[in-house]
């Protein structure tokens, strides 16, 4: 007899993760929820890096999440990391556009990263070109932009809120 339940033991403790592992394929829905909840919760409290990451993980799961490349450009603009930002922005505006979704608050922020990062003339010249998108927004903020660098000012307040 105790040879019986051994086997049976051995037999369950084999075929039980197999058995686990294949009915739940299919079944477990994997979100980036958890790792955008912890991107902004680490954003609010200044841990960049670790919201870098949180953010680079969600892209894992689902690289075409317009949310978590809108949360990552801000981490990393919050952060400095203004070539990353664009980089992220960039990949942001490709997929609004392929989304069909409205791009005007998209192209603001790309232009405000550019601006932090020095780069006035090429936020205007990138702002020309969505004039026809976006012209009540794009006017202003051309305008705002040309008048600021005549004065050697900035016209996005600087540093970004929250540094």
């Amino acid at each position: 007899m105790p040879k019986k339940i051994m086997s049976w033991f051995l037999g369950l403790i084999l075929i039980l993760p197999i058995a686990l592992v294949t009915y739940g394929e299919g079944k477990a829905e994997v979100s980036v929820e958890p790792h955008l909840k912890k991107l902004r919760i680490y954003e609010r409290e200044g841990r960049y890096e670790e919201a870098i990451i949180e953010g680079k993980m969600a892209l894992e799961i689902n690289p075409e999440d317009e949310r978590v490349y809108s949360a990552l450009r801000s981490v990393y603009t919050l952060a400095g990391k203004y070539k990353d930002a664009l980089k992220i922005s960039e990949k942001l505006l490709e997929i609004v556009k392929s989304k069909g979704l409205p791009v005007c608050g998209y192209i603001q922020k790309h232009a405000l990263i550019l601006e932090y990062a020095g780069r006035q003339d090429e936020a205007i010249r990138f702002l020309e070109g969505y004039r026809e998108s976006c012209p009540k927004s794009v006017g202003k903020i051309v305008n705002g932009l040309r008048k600021a660098k005549s004065k050697g000012e900035r016209f996005f307040p600087f540093p970004p809120p929250g540094r």
